[in-house]
């Protein structure tokens, strides 16, 4: 089992804190998680032990999916011309 300081790409992106962009809460965390590490107060986790303790809203990586399902049919539906002018 594979352990790290900081959470892989899978486990973030499973998490509540993935809300698409660099959120003010995902820069609080990564901060304190930040000055733990240096301060030697936390330990490794694994992939496991990641997606427990990033859950802040179960339903937030549902909620992500749909999002952009919904975001690229609106595009794709969109009939764009792109006009460059010399």
């Amino acid at each position: 089992s594979r352990i790290s300081w900081w959470p892989l790409p899978h486990a973030w992106n499973k998490s509540g804190l993935d809300v698409g962009y660099w959120s003010a809460e995902c820069e609080t965390w990564y901060n304190t998680r930040l000055k733990r590490i240096a301060e030697g107060g936390v330990l490794l986790r694994t992939t496991a032990q990641w997606k427990k303790t990033l859950v802040r809203n179960r339903n937030m990586p549902k909620f992500m999916k749909n999002y952009r399902e919904v975001c690229e049919l609106a595009l794709d539906s969109l009939d764009l011309h792109l006009v460059s002018e010399l």
